[in-house]
């Protein structure tokens, strides 16, 4: 089993991606009692809904991190766009998902990680 602490700096594009990337992660540890991961996901949604996506964007989001955690390509092909134009949507959506954590005075967070298995916890 591997432990790694991950710090979300979410006022930071790369903290937004890496959040998102690791949704599931997180939402298992929910499931679990984990309190903590459940204010990091319902807060998550609710800067998705408030950063005003257009449709493209909250597709590409919702196929790239949602249950099916598509690839680029993949969602190009559903929405029968080029994988750079998912890349931009992608871009976009995360900039505007950056500035509702900016706005709200989010720095970082830290998830302890359980590689193995594929968990993890709030410190």
């Amino acid at each position: 089993m591997n432990l790694y602490m991950v710090k979300y700096a979410l006022d930071e594009e790369k903290g937004i991606r890496r959040l998102l990337q690791d949704k599931y992660l997180i939402a298992e540890r929910r499931y679990k009692g984990d309190t903590a991961a459940s204010d990091v996901l319902l807060d998550l949604e609710l800067a998705i809904k408030s950063a005003y996506l257009t449709e493209k964007q909250r597709h590409v989001i919702h196929f790239l991190y949602g249950e099916s955690q598509m690839t680029q390509t993949e969602v190009a092909n559903k929405l029968r766009v080029s994988q750079k134009q998912i890349s931009i949507h992608l871009r976009a959506a995360i900039k505007k998902i950056t500035k509702v954590y900016k706005t709200w005075r989010y720095n970082e967070i830290e998830m302890l990680v359980v590689v193995d298995d594929m968990e993890c916890t709030t410190v």
